[in-house]
């Protein structure tokens, strides 16, 4: 059986709008990504000990993402009062703090996907593995977003 699936473009906009003393200041920045065929979203509880998100390797596998493949990852913090430490593993662990309410994005426009991405250890850029979080004080929701080539 063939694929009904055709890949299409994905847009991204990111967009700063405030008015300060009377003057409109803002940005709108729009990146297409094309060519994407898979586009998986979840929302998941993340503990205080910390939640395996995703996964990444040289194949797709159950629960796993060909590294490759993968072009853009939105993580959101739902939660309205606590915050989570996303941990990006890849030649060393690169903690970022996810405030209440804020998004996290990963974008990956060349040929590598996330594959020699991350530079966890300060001095060379490896192969990303894995997002792990851990809520600070309560465990919080999180909105994962990946789309895939």
């Amino acid at each position: 059986m063939a694929s009904t699936v055709t890949a299409s473009t994905l847009t991204v906009t990111i967009k700063e709008d405030i008015d300060l003393n009377g003057q409109s200041y803002g940005s709108v920045n729009t990146l297409k990504i094309p060519s994407i065929n898979e586009v998986s979203t979840r929302i998941m509880n993340v503990a205080t000990g910390g939640t395996n998100v995703l996964a990444f390797a040289g194949a797709t596998t159950k629960g796993t993402y060909h590294d490759t493949d993968v072009r853009y990852i939105r993580i959101t913090n739902l939660d309205d009062t606590n915050y989570g430490v996303i941990d990006i593993t890849g030649g060393g662990t690169t903690g970022v703090r996810l405030d209440p309410g804020a998004s996290f994005s990963l974008i990956a426009t060349s040929g590598n996907g996330v594959n020699t991405f991350i530079d966890g250890g300060g001095t060379t850029i490896a192969n990303m593995t894995a997002i792990d979080i851990v809520a600070n004080t309560a465990g919080i929701d999180v909105e994962v977003y990946v789309a895939t080539i």
